[in-house]
């Protein structure tokens, strides 16, 4: 079979392997060509080859024309509409969450809301702070079986709550215990005094006067019994007796005023009456008293003077009761005695060496009152006995805030704060107690003892015990100018100043000691 050549282009020699080579390719080449075509068809193909791969090499490096860079912009367009919606999405999604997560915590309005707790009032505190005391001394009653303490402590708080008899039950109970308690006789002839059995009050105050001489208070009492049974001279005496026990008492004075007063002795009544208001300048009753007796010793202005005195004070302040212990209706007092009670319970435990039972009534004590400085004290000797000396001493740091003028409490300060080793508080608490006292040594000399302790500022230690000597010369005193003197060279000062001290406290070995170390240089 012929074939004819394919036009333009050259024959090639007869090569069958050529045709299979061929296949596939862009050109067919029969295996039947000749030869001369066959390599012509080869050749044309290899070109079209390489013509393309040069154009595709071509078109990488050219810039891109418009059209190109159309599609560019449009990709552009493309991801950056793309990312805004996607971001779009992610802060609607954002907003949705916050806004559930605010219905969920909101309560809805559709759905009924639980009733609200209206606020205590206070005469629901007061109420809830008396049971509090009953169920204490209920608990204190039931932990200390057998204890008079205990009998009294729940008779003094039926008393204070208005419920004498049950109070006298308790006490009784506990005079059986503890028969030698002069403050159970004195309230037992309280409640007789109000029952209006003046003999029985005085027999009661008498037995309180047997164990206890001088207690205060109770002589007045007796005398208003007295003057009540029409008994003025005894009395008189009784009140005289009182004064001398209690100098200081206004209402014993008014007493003695009135005693004199119905004895018809007016200027004795006077002098009496005027003592008790140079005592107490607001006592009102002490007014109308010499308001009268200034009446019969014929003194109508001084009668007026003082009568216009009087009325002013009644109306300012109504006459508080002279006996009784009636409940009040004010809040802080009633924390104030739920205060109290636990300080006395506290005691009774503490005595009894149940320190944790001791601390939780204190606390109780501080949570009741807490601006109260007693339960704060209390606390602070119960810690300094255990050997809690930051808990102690953050207690006197809350005594110094509610009473900065405390000079007690600034000692006790700088003595914890020595044992911390906190020389800085210590000196501060002592300059504190030294401008609270400047007449007291004990202030100078233990801020000198701080200085010599430290090796610090000695010639302030020297002057400051220099100063506690001139206001007490003690043995103390003289030890501390020893030292100082010891620390600045003043060997002669200070051998003068140990030997005073050795000759004040010839038993004291320390003093001896340092005195010979000075004496013989060693």
């Amino acid at each position: 079979m012929s074939k004819t050549p394919i036009a333009g282009r050259e024959s090639f020699t007869d090569n069958p392997s050529l045709a299979i080579m061929m296949d596939g390719h862009d050109t067919f080449v029969s295996s039947d060509l000749s030869g001369t075509d066959r390599q012509g068809q080869y050749l044309m193909s290899k070109r079209k080859k390489i013509a393309k791969r040069k154009t595709r090499d071509v078109g990488r490096s050219r810039p891109a024309g418009p059209g190109s860079r159309r599609r560019i912009r449009w990709a552009a367009g493309l991801g950056a509409s793309v990312c805004l919606t996607v971001a779009g999405i992610l802060v609607v999604r954002y907003v949705w969450q916050v806004d559930r997560q605010q219905q969920q915590t909101r309560p809805s309005q559709n759905l009924p809301q639980p009733p609200t707790q209206p606020p205590v009032t206070p005469e629901e505190e007061i109420a809830m702070l008396k049971n509090r005391e009953l169920e204490l001394a209920q608990q204190v009653m039931k932990d200390l079986p057998g204890s008079g303490d205990a009998y009294i402590l729940t008779g003094d708080l039926h008393r204070r709550l208005g419920s004498s008899t049950k109070a006298v039950e308790f006490w009784q109970k506990g005079l059986q215990l503890h028969p030698n308690r002069a403050d159970v006789y004195r309230n037992l002839g309280i409640v007789a005094m109000e029952k209006g059995d003046f003999e029985e009050a005085v027999s009661f105050w008498q037995k309180a006067l047997e164990i206890n001489p001088q207690m205060p208070g109770v002589h007045a009492a007796i005398a208003r019994a007295l003057m009540g049974l029409g008994r003025q001279d005894e009395a008189i005496k009784e009140l005289e007796d009182d004064v001398r026990i209690s100098p200081q008492s206004a209402d014993s004075y008014f007493l003695l005023g009135q005693a004199f007063l119905q004895k018809q002795d007016y200027a004795r009544a006077k002098m009496c009456y005027e003592r008790a208001i140079e005592l107490r300048p607001d006592h009102p009753n002490s007014y109308y008293g010499l308001s009268t007796a200034c009446a019969r010793l014929k003194e109508p202005d001084k009668a007026r003077e003082y009568r216009a005195i009087f009325k002013k004070l009644r109306t300012a302040r109504p006459e508080d009761r002279e006996y009784g212990h009636a409940p009040s209706d004010d809040l802080a007092r009633v924390r104030g005695n739920l205060a109290d009670l636990s300080m006395r319970a506290a005691g009774l435990y503490q005595a009894r060496g149940n320190t944790r039972r001791t601390e939780e009534l204190l606390k109780q004590a501080v949570a009741a009152d807490p601006n109260s400085t007693a339960p704060h004290k209390r606390l602070a000797a119960l810690y300094r006995m255990t050997n809690r000396i930051p808990a102690a001493l953050a207690q006197c740091e809350r005594v110094r805030q509610l009473e900065p003028n405390d000079p007690t409490c600034h000692l006790l300060i700088a003595t914890l704060a020595l044992q911390l080793k906190r020389a800085d508080r210590a000196e501060a608490a002592f300059r504190n107690f030294i401008a609270l006292c400047p007449d007291q040594s004990v202030g100078y000399r233990e801020l000198a003892h701080l200085y010599i302790r430290t090796n610090t500022r000695l010639s302030e230690a020297e002057k400051l015990a220099k100063k506690a000597v001139e206001l007490e010369p003690t043995a103390d005193n003289y030890f501390a100018l020893g030292q100082a003197c010891q620390k600045v060279g003043d060997k002669q000062g200070a051998l003068a100043a140990m030997r005073k001290a050795v000759e004040l406290a010839p038993d004291n070995r320390e003093y001896k000691k340092v005195y010979d170390l000075i004496r013989y240089g060693r």
